[in-house]
């Protein structure tokens, strides 16, 4: 029987991921907001992004399988009803809206469009599921999660006070997430931690979070001089963890808990072996060519140069982990276990660097 999705932010990290996941149901048939000059150009916007996608994460057979079976219509997250004309636009019975769509950028001089994308936009994909009957399936970040008294942040509905910086893109998730849960429509949340690329390949369409950090440290080690044998001290616990996550693992984990899970609940998408906030760090030192950090209390804490870089990011570190019994409920304990060695870190690092390079 035909099972017809409709998503948005497939141009985006995780979106193309969900796509490819879904399509490795035969039944599925994805219809997917995309942004564009007009129908023809939002086509070809989708079917690049899609094309890398597969590239990328060793998907293209599947892809090349099933491209018949994605359909794009021509929207906008920030439009009301994102901007379709229904009923035209899409086919009746549509089961399942997948809002992936979103802005990473933070600064508070961006904060309207922020708002008008991360918190608004839900607000239009919950006016659509409500139109069209369909559950929301709505994707947002694990660093808005509530924490217990331990540290650990649950699969819980967002509140004001939450373990990430207070930015305007955590307000505007956490605004999304309310209007989700008041109201009256079936929803699910998921909640992704920080996204690399594939298990496997280890490479990434988009480069956000752990490719930020690098990005931010090698071009202030490009600006900054060093002194002979100064390490940073870093205000972080060594045997915390931060938790990166597969896109892969994200993927599989969004469409088995958004097919299957139970509404109404929130469900993390992270690694449930994550890696240690000191073997990340010395990756990124190491990847940087610059010397190995040291760790500390906040009192004795010393960003020379350079790592003062990772300054706005260190909150990240010191998170110990992410509940994941919701999740684990529908995927399995082991399914959400991806440990990431050394040699990985680095490898998602040299993958982004080849891409920068081939541009």
């Amino acid at each position: 029987m035909t099972v017809i999705h409709l998503l948005s932010g497939a141009t985006g990290f995780i979106g193309g991921a969900v796509v490819l996941e879904l399509l490795r149901d035969p039944e599925s048939e994805v219809y997917v907001l995309v942004r564009g000059q007009d129908p023809a150009h939002a086509r070809r916007r989708l079917c690049n992004a899609l094309t890398a996608a597969a590239t990328a994460y060793d998907a293209t057979p599947l892809w090349k399988s099933g491209e018949h079976r994605v359909h794009p219509v021509h929207g906008d997250v920030e439009a009301a009803l994102w901007g379709l004309d229904l009923p035209r636009a899409l086919p009746g019975g549509v089961r399942y809206i997948w809002h992936c769509a979103a802005t990473l950028h933070y600064e508070l001089h961006r904060a309207e469009r922020i708002d008008s994308v991360n918190h608004h936009g839900a607000r239009h994909a919950i006016d659509l599921a409500r139109r069209l009957g369909a559950q929301l399936n709505h994707m947002s970040t694990a660093y808005i999660a509530p924490s217990r008294d331990d540290g650990v942040l649950v699969e819980q509905p967002a509140v004001e006070q939450t373990a990430a910086p207070p930015t305007p893109y955590h307000h505007a998730k956490i605004r999304a997430e309310r209007a989700v849960v008041e109201s009256e429509i079936v929803w699910r949340i998921l909640r992704p931690s920080f996204v690399v690329g594939h298990a496997a390949t280890h490479a990434a369409t988009h480069h956000a979070g752990y490719y930020a950090m690098a990005r931010r440290l090698t071009i202030a080690a490009r600006r900054h001089l060093v002194p002979e044998g100064a390490r940073a001290i870093l205000p972080v616990p060594p045997d915390a963890t931060i938790n990166l996550v597969p896109v892969d693992t994200v993927a599989r984990a969004a469409v088995a808990v958004g097919t299957l899970g139970e509404t109404g609940t929130v469900y993390h998408l992270a690694n449930a072996e994550p890696p240690t906030s000191r073997s990340v760090l010395e990756a990124l030192f190491a990847w940087t060519d610059l010397p190995r950090p040291e760790f500390g209390p906040p009192g004795e804490a010393r960003l020379p140069g350079p790592a003062s870089a990772l300054q706005r990011y260190l909150p990240f570190f010191r998170v110990n982990q992410l509940d994941l019994d919701h999740t684990r409920r529908v995927t399995g304990s082991s399914a959400m276990a991806t440990p990431l060695a050394a040699a990985d870190l680095l490898a998602y690092l040299d993958c982004y660097k080849a891409t920068l390079q081939a541009v």
